[in-house]
């Protein structure tokens, strides 16, 4: 995105993605069942409700569950903060900031070829005292496959983002395609394909 904006001479806000840990909560032994804590949201009732395929996946040698992997993030600690889009809200601003995540946005549902949208945008200020970039946390995405983790809505994700996005000029700017409603978008190919 950064690339493409120069390229197009586009000025943008500066931001950056939060740094991120993986993590593993496991077990001593892989002889005990594991007991994931509240925190991960999964319980042996999951576990026991999984297809063999699911099961198979998630197993070691001796059958049972042996982690929860974690992206953990950096403590936002009392910076200011400012959402930018819900999971299913995506408001269109006006300020150099938050046009350039509506840009983004825009950018990434292309670059992806229309299967990755992403929500939940939140910034807080740079922890860098050599930075005045904000910082874009707490990342979600919806994607064609329904696969990125909690909160992904899927089609339905991807097509509210559609529906609701109104281009700002800095889309223009980068020559985003504009979006079009996807029953609109799906009927074009119909019509091109018959004629």
């Amino acid at each position: 995105f950064n690339s493409e904006c120069e390229y197009e001479a586009v000025e943008i806000a500066g931001f950056e993605v939060t740094d991120l840990l993986i993590a593993r909560e496991g077990i001593a032994s892989l002889t005990e069942p594991f007991v994931p804590s509240p925190a991960s949201g999964f319980t042996s009732t999951n576990y026991s409700s999984l297809t063999p395929a699911e099961k198979e996946e998630l197993t070691t040698t001796t059958n049972v569950i042996s982690s929860i992997t974690w992206l953990l993030e950096r403590e936002r600690g009392d910076v200011q903060l400012r959402k930018y889009s819900g999971t299913l809200d995506h408001p269109k601003y006006s300020d150099k900031q938050g046009a350039t995540i509506n840009a983004f946005q825009h950018f990434v549902y292309l670059y992806s070829k229309k299967t990755l949208v992403l929500a939940d945008i939140q910034a807080s200020e740079s922890h860098s005292r050599l930075s005045q970039k904000a910082v874009l946390f707490d990342l979600m995405s919806h994607t064609a496959n329904r696969e990125s983790g909690a909160g992904d809505h899927g089609d339905v994700g991807i097509k509210t983002f559609v529906d609701q996005h109104e281009c700002v000029q800095k889309c223009v700017a980068l020559n985003l395609e504009a979006l079009k409603p996807l029953e609109n978008e799906e009927h074009a190919e119909e019509e091109e394909e018959s004629g």
